[in-house]
């Protein structure tokens, strides 16, 4: 990443804060690469050996499942567990969130197949052709394709809702309207209800919310800096942390209900290297909170912003990005608001006399606040360094000759005259 300008002229030409732009640019938040790397090393091994180990095994507990739903089920909540360490090792909370989430329905589906009358494995198992309907139903990706292969996969699709449609006719007959939208009989709430797993569907609930996009879920990726709303994008490792708990917490129970319906080694094996993984769960926060403090800035971030070049007869219009410190050229608003022309006014005819002529030389990149400009797609972007004044003591002094000249007040109570 291009080095940010260190004392930038963004934040200086303001009567009072900026929260988007703050006089001072902070460094760049480094991140490191895996969690397992900052963990002990007691901690890092049980997850390594779970994650290459634990694969390993389970072909043994398919030995002892009955047929139909339960395999389906279990391969699925195996596949999601270890997603859910996946993701929180790479700090990516929001995707381990929407695994964890989902392997409470895994548990639920479990639950269902093993003691529902309703909700059995005949019934979970004829739900594949719903799925299969919806698949051959979804045909936008076809105008992309050449023209031979979209007759191919329009063929194959076809085949996919013929295939469906008896069997799924009979499906709903016999289950009922509602069934296509959904195998279960009951709403999540209720099938939890009925396992003494309300407690858990609390758990359910909270990373619902993140899934959803909630305000309230946005904890982890939010927060008022220099008292500006900070929104950090990728990494929710407060999130990370709940998904760890939640999401293993109901495997832990799914890997339970399986070694009590059918008792085979492999299964406990499992269960208890997932139990050792929640033992671990202090470690797993302490680890992402230490990284959560490290990349958050302690000052908040610049933001965009508009910028102008004065020349004697004319104004070039830029659009300045601070993170990369770059510039792009953007067409000027039409018309130009009375206050910004004002302010430059008041700049040009300060730029002809301060100290020299200086800047009537080398005009410097100049803010505009509250302009709200977008370069066009496909601009090219230019290093804003040779924009910026060859002293920064120097451009203090111009910078306080503005304000001195009304540039704060520029179309609001007048200018002041030179």
């Amino acid at each position: 990443m291009r080095g940010q300008p260190r004392d930038s002229a963004f934040g200086r030409l303001f009567s009072g804060p900026d929260p988007r732009v703050p006089s001072e640019a902070p460094e760049p938040s480094t991140i490191d690469i895996h969690l397992s790397d900052l963990l002990p090393a007691a901690v890092r091994e049980e997850v390594e050996r779970y994650r290459w180990e634990v694969p390993l095994i389970v072909g043994g507990v398919f030995r002892h499942l009955d047929p139909g739903a339960p395999p389906l089920i279990f391969s699925a909540a195996m596949t999601d567990a270890l997603a859910v360490i996946r993701h929180v090792d790479e700090f990516d909370g929001r995707s381990a969130a929407l695994r964890a989430r989902t392997l409470f329905e895994h548990l639920l589906n479990l639950c269902d197949v093993i003691e529902s009358t309703t909700n059995t494995s005949k019934r979970y198992m004829d739900h594949r052709w719903a799925v299969q309907k919806l698949r051959a139903k979804r045909r936008d990706h076809l105008q992309v394709l050449a023209r031979g292969e979209a007759r191919r996969e329009t063929r194959r699709l076809d085949d996919l809702a013929q295939a469906a449609r008896r069997p799924l006719r009979r499906a709903v007959e016999a289950y009922g309207e509602r069934y296509e939208f959904g195998w279960a009989q009951g709403s999540v709430r209720q099938r939890a209800k009925g396992y003494g797993l309300l407690d858990d569907y609390d758990g359910y609930s909270l990373l619902s919310a993140a899934i959803h996009g909630s305000s309230g879920s946005l904890d982890g990726v939010v927060r008022r800096i220099d008292g500006a709303i900070v929104h950090r994008t990728g990494h929710d490792l407060e999130l990370a942390a709940t998904a760890w708990w939640e999401g293993l917490a109901w495997f832990y129970q799914l890997m339970d209900k399986i070694v009590q319906r059918w008792p085979n080694g492999e299964a406990e094996e499992i269960r208890g290297a997932t139990g050792n993984l929640l033992l671990d769960w202090q470690k797993i926060r302490d680890a992402l909170r230490e990284q959560d403090a490290k990349i958050w800035p302690t000052t908040a971030p610049p933001g965009p912003a508009i910028a102008v070049v004065i020349h004697p007869s004319r104004v070039r219009w830029f659009y300045y990005r601070p993170v990369d410190d770059v510039v792009m050229p953007v067409d000027p608003p039409d018309p130009i608001p009375p206050r910004t022309a004002a302010r430059i006014d008041i700049a040009r005819k300060l730029m002809a006399t301060f100290e020299g002529g200086v800047y009537a030389q080398r005009p410097p990149l100049i803010p505009m606040p509250d302009l709200r400009l977008s370069p066009a797609p496909g601009v090219l972007a230019s290093p804003a360094a040779g924009f910026w004044p060859a002293s920064t003591e120097q451009w203090h002094r111009f910078c306080a000759e503005l304000d001195k000249h009304g540039w704060s007040q520029a179309g609001m109570t007048g200018t002041s005259e030179q």
